[in-house]
């Protein structure tokens, strides 16, 4: 969690370690190597929620919504507050 981030920074944050991730190389103690994916959610203050509680909601239904849409991937919350 970070603060003061506006939203499209937050998602190009996100983005960037997804990158960085999924290209990492990586090996067992065998010497096999193995692939690395991430899959990540983003909300943010105000403009989703105002509590961290209704905050950490939001950015985990944007996690799910990058799972379902086949994983490795970044999704912002969708603006849920009504204004």
């Amino acid at each position: 969690m970070r603060k003061n981030v506006p939203a499209y920074e937050g998602v190009t944050i996100a983005e960037e370690l997804r990158r960085n991730i999924q290209n990492s190389s990586n090996r067992f103690s065998s010497n096999e190597k193995f692939k690395l994916i991430a899959s990540f959610g983003a909300s943010t203050f105000p403009e989703h929620e105002e509590t961290i509680d209704k905050l950490t909601e939001e950015a985990d239904k944007a996690l799910y919504r990058s799972k379902e849409s086949g994983r490795n991937s970044v999704n912002l919350a969708y603006n849920t507050r009504m204004c």
